[in-house]
């Protein structure tokens, strides 16, 4: 399958990458053989029926069960800096 040169400047705007001329010819052949590829795949034929497993039937999370948790106190305890009951962290940009 051939791609267009629209197309593949397309993809190139949709990602934000700035194609040159050389780099637009380059990738309509390899998006082409990509999507011939994808295509082969898709067109086989297995023997596989099912692919559903007998593990995606079952549940394997605990049961959540509220509880007590630590305390302000306690939470703060190993706190490199604390002030007024909260965790004093180094400003992030």
């Amino acid at each position: 399958m051939s791609i267009s040169r629209k197309l593949t400047k397309h993809i190139g705007d949709l990602s934000l990458i700035k194609f040159t001329e050389t780099q637009i010819k380059k990738f309509e052949k390899e998006l082409g053989e990509i999507i011939d590829y994808m295509n082969k795949i898709k067109n086989q034929k297995s023997k596989i029926k099912n692919l559903k497993s007998e593990i995606q039937d079952k549940c394997f999370l605990r049961e959540d069960i509220p509880c007590h948790g630590i305390s302000k106190q306690e939470a703060l305890k190993n706190a490199p800096c604390s002030k007024e009951g909260y965790f004093i962290t180094p400003k992030v940009v």
